[in-house]
This record gives C-alpha cells, structure tokens and sequence, in this order.
C-alpha cells in the first residue's frame, strides 16, 4: 500500500510532466519503491518504506533524471503550438505510392511539354524520395509517439525542399542561367522552413534519444 510519504513523493516528481506520462512514471516508481520495502520489510529492516523512499533519491535528481527522457508539460505545449508538429502523422501506404507515381510521371511530363531533362539528378531524385518515404513510414512505428513527431515535422520540412530543389534541377540544369534562381528558391524555401520550425529544431537531440 502507498504511503502518504510516498504518495506526497510521487505528485512532486510527476507534477512537470503531461497527464499520461505522469501516471506512467508514478507507476513504474510506486510499483520500484513498494517491491524495495517489502524486501526490506522481510530483511527485518527497522523503516522499510521510509528506506525505500529514500533509496529513490531526491525529487529534483529523480525530475532532473526524468526530464532527459520525457517531454514535460510545458516542452509538449509549446511543441503543440507549431502548426508542422500538429501536422506531423504518420504516413500510410497510400502516400508512398503517390510519391512513386509522381516520380515515375516525371520522364513523361518532360517528354510532353518538351522540358530539358537529366536522367542522373532524376536518379538522385529517386533515391532520396525512397529514403525519405522510407524513413517517414518507419519512424512512427519505432519511436515513442512525441519524438517520432518532432522528428517527423523536421523530415517532411526537409523532404519537401528536397523535392522541390529535385525537380528544379532535373528540369532546369541543361540551362545554366535557371540556376540562380534555383539557389534563390532554396535560400527562400530554406529561410521559410527554418523560421517555422525554430521551436522544433530545439528538441531534436532529446527526440533522437527516444524520449517519451
């Protein structure tokens, strides 16, 4: 049974984080401290329960330790707040199909609005897409839900230049001159992208770690 100690213990721990990791860290360290005191309580230990609290460690080294693995309430706000992480679900099938239908269209497109073209960029092109799509479907199936968003939102930011600078250069590199306004476009779009997701950029090393 969780003592008042223990129970006044747990809410301090728990009280930075969202509601469904909160009560997943205060399970996990209720069920630790309980199973410590009972092999204590039958060790003839004199305080069980006051030495397993203990044992715990502080409320600010247990939060400190906590928060280099969970997102806390305030992280998880401010991340909501950012239009590309609200955006940021996971891909079904459907999506990589339509990237390969797009991308097998691209030679006939050329073909028929006489466009130059180049097979080796459309290479590069090809191979990214299948990289990037194959990364956008595999992430949300293999991270915890918050970081395979922040992930995700910093992905398909950059998937999204990655094919719109693709598609500039396959079409436009048989003309030198169109160059300069590619690179003005990947300033722009590039500018624009980080802007938008300053706030996400923050939290990427945490979200590589998998925090939850």
């Amino acid at each position: 049974m969780t003592t008042p100690a223990l129970d006044r213990y747990l809410g301090a721990v728990t009280a930075p984080f969202p509601p469904d990791t909160a009560r997943r860290i205060r399970r996990e360290l209720e069920e630790h401290a309980l199973a410590h005191a009972d092999a204590l309580r039958e060790a003839g230990h004199p305080d069980p329960e006051g030495a397993a609290l203990t044992a715990l460690g502080s409320v600010g080294q247990v939060q400190h330790a906590l928060m280099q693995t969970h997102f806390t309430r305030l992280e998880e706000e401010e991340l909501h707040s950012n239009r590309a992480y609200q955006k940021a679900d996971s891909r079904g099938l459907g999506g990589l199909v339509l990237d390969a239908l797009v991308g097998l269209s691209l030679p006939f497109v050329s073909l028929l609005v006489g466009w130059g073209f180049s097979w080796a960029l459309y290479g590069v092109y090809v191979a990214g897409v299948v990289v990037l799509g194959t990364l956008e479907w595999a992430i949300p199936r293999r991270w915890p839900a918050r970081s395979a968003r922040v992930v995700m939102a910093l992905l398909r930011a950059f998937r999204s230049l990655f094919v719109m600078l693709s598609l500039y250069a396959i079409w436009l590199s048989t003309d030198s001159s169109f160059w300069a306004a590619v690179v003005g476009v990947a300033v722009g779009a590039g500018t624009v992208h980080l802007g938008s997701l300053r706030p996400i950029w923050r939290y990427l090393p945490k979200a590589l770690r998998g925090a939850r």
